[in-house]
């Protein structure tokens, strides 16, 4: 049998940044409202244990606990963000907005 993982999370401290959202969409939403975690599955199957990790890591409020067995890193059926092989298209802030392509200006048209 496999060890339960727990997740909590404390909305008083999350400030809607969305990563666990986007990280682990089978454990965390957001509330219409006000944009703030909700936590759908405290102990979530072996497949999301790792993506509930990575959530936990990526919070920038520190909001989301998770106490169980270690994440795996690489590979798997519970890869963390995407499906092997698959790579990230694009950076985005955690704002939401596209990152700045590295070497490119400030400016509208790629100007410093």
């Amino acid at each position: 049998m496999a060890v339960p993982l727990t997740v909590t999370v404390d909305r008083d401290r999350c400030v809607g940044a969305g990563m666990c959202a986007l990280t682990a969409p089978a454990v965390f939403d957001q509330g219409d409202e006000d944009g703030r975690v909700v936590l759908l599955d405290t102990e979530p199957a072996p497949a999301h244990h790792a993506a509930a990790h990575r959530a936990a890591e990526l919070c920038p409020m520190a909001a989301i606990t998770t106490v169980g067995p270690p994440a795996h890193r690489r590979g798997g059926a519970d890869s963390c963000l995407t499906a092997p092989g698959a790579r990230l298209r694009r950076r985005v802030r955690l704002d939401g907005r596209p990152a700045q392509a590295r070497g490119s200006g400030g400016g509208p048209d790629g100007s410093p």
